[in-house]
């Protein structure tokens, strides 16, 4: 979506917009951690979302929701340096699924589990090659943002 023009009107927080040629208007009403209140064409909207990192985000506007990832701002899987094996939950929701268990041999990249936020499900991996020393959690339990959920040792290279 190509945004053509954007004017402020007289009033304070409003904004007029044009894309595609076609007009609409954005009030925001109100901006916090992970949630805007805002008008779009003098209707109500909410948007949620939880920022990853700054190269990938999710976001939810009422029934929709969206996963927008910046591959050009990640690095390439070779470039990037393995992880120390400490899984942690990247953000609070329910855990659905747990895919290992203790003495399991996994790979840099291997669904672990997978949590689920903001009706969207979110694939917990491996950051390293190793194998699972700890589970810290159960299948339908609650965890929270940065709750730990596996340990990892990684494999030496002989």
């Amino acid at each position: 979506m190509m945004i053509y023009g954007l004017r402020c009107l007289q009033e304070p927080e409003i904004f007029q917009a044009a894309c595609g040629g076609e007009p609409f208007e954005i009030g925001l009403q109100d901006w916090s951690e992970g949630k805007a209140k805002f008008t779009l064409n003098r209707q109500r909207k909410t948007i949620h979302w939880y920022e990853v990192d700054a190269a990938e985000i999710y976001i939810q506007c009422g029934a929709e929701s969206f996963h927008l990832v910046n591959t050009l701002g990640r690095p390439k899987a070779r470039e990037s340096a393995a992880g120390k094996g400490e899984i942690v939950a990247p953000l609070h929701g329910a855990l659905t699924e747990i895919l290992v268990a203790k003495g399991d041999k996994v790979k840099m990249g291997t669904r672990l589990a997978v949590v689920e936020a903001m009706k969207m499900q979110h694939d917990i991996l491996s950051d390293i090659d190793g194998i699972v020393t700890d589970v810290f959690v159960a299948s339908g339990t609650q965890v929270a943002a940065n709750a730990p959920l596996f340990k990892i040792e990684g494999l030496l290279e002989s």
